[in-house]
């Protein structure tokens, strides 16, 4: 293991666990020597923090920001109204997000319903809820991550407990609940479990709706893919492009929420696949991609290799037929020698 992580947090206390096993405590902390740094880079390198301790590939890769667009003012008014604050990859690692351990290192799925196809309704109306292939968006997790991921057997949503409501005319599933009822099930080999629904969900009273809710240490989220379907929510689409635009939303949208598992918070140093996201839009307008500092979160606090994940999602993102998302992969596999 690096001892970059240690790097970053020598010298300073951590809070207390609240409830994170034992197999995933913190590990010791060691004084570091003092970094400086240029307080006149700009506020996304400062937040990297320094790059000293990586080999000139990795610290390459992460101060290269060509690709990588600025946010837009819509996501940091959506951050703003939600007061949400910037997370450094100091504030990441002072979090103690779980790291994967030889016993805890794949990512689940839990499907609950019918994949790739479930019929639901929403705002009055019957549709038909299509789901991209599970198996290749667990390709495309897995090479994004780094880890091995499992995808349970198919399960209906009505064998779980969960409280529920009614918005209008559409039936939505509490998320909090959901997840609780599913936490004896975790499996004790996984890192995090991601449910997957086709039923729309809120997490607060006040909340319209929400496409997805993840925890950042209690290694288990939901994603829905009740709004991805064009003819019930979001509209515009040509029945040609159909496919295209589900696979597009919903590999953002697990992706994003696994992210939200490894303890990262909701970025706008960039246009970022962590982005915030309140209405369909928001999560269209998501990059595929990570921005070079969450990349440096989850090199730092996960031994997640920048390099070596975005070069092995090219192939998993053309399965999806996302080719202007591998097509940006592959551009960046180009600017440095691997290997």
């Amino acid at each position: 293991m690096r001892s970059t992580r240690r790097q970053f947090v020598g010298g300073l206390v951590a809070s207390a666990a609240c409830g994170t096993d034992a197999t995933l405590a913190a590990e010791p902390i060691v004084e570091p020597e003092a970094a400086v740094v240029d307080e006149q880079l700009p506020a996304w390198r400062m937040a990297m923090g320094p790059l000293e301790d990586l080999s000139p590939d990795q610290a390459a890769w992460l101060v290269d920001a060509a690709g990588h667009e600025p946010p837009s003012a819509r996501a940091l008014a959506i951050a703003a109204r939600h007061h949400e604050a910037e997370q450094t990859v100091v504030d990441y690692l002072l979090e103690r997000p779980n790291r994967p351990t030889p016993e805890r290192r794949t990512l689940v799925l839990c499907p609950l319903g019918n994949f790739p196809f479930d019929v639901i309704e929403l705002g009055g109306l019957v549709g038909l809820v299509r789901t991209p292939p599970l198996g290749e968006l667990a390709d495309l997790l897995s090479t994004s991550f780094g880890l091995p991921v499992e995808v349970l057997p198919e399960r209906p949503l009505e064998s779980r407990l969960f409280l529920s409501r009614r918005r209008g005319d559409v039936l939505q599933v509490d998320v909090h609940s959901l997840l609780e009822d599913l936490a004896p099930e975790l499996p004790e080999h996984a890192y995090a479990m991601l449910a997957l629904v086709n039923i729309d969900l809120y997490a607060s009273p006040e909340q319209h709706y929400a496409f997805g809710w993840s925890m950042h240490r209690g290694r288990l989220g939901v994603a829905s893919f009740a709004r991805f379907n064009p003819s019930l929510d979001g509209g515009g689409v040509r029945p040609d492009d159909l496919d295209r635009v589900i696979c597009h939303r919903s590999a953002r949208l697990l992706a994003h929420e696994v992210a939200h598992m490894f303890g990262l918070a909701h970025c706008t140093y960039f246009r970022c696949l962590l982005g915030p996201v309140d209405v369909l839009a928001d999560l269209d307008a998501l990059a595929a991609h990570l921005c070079p500092v969450c990349r440096m979160k989850l090199l730092r606090g996960a031994d997640v290799d920048p390099i070596a994940t975005t070069c092995a999602t090219v192939a998993s993102l053309e399965k999806l037929q996302l080719a202007d998302d591998a097509a940006w992969a592959r551009l960046r596999t180009r600017s440095i020698h691997v290997g």
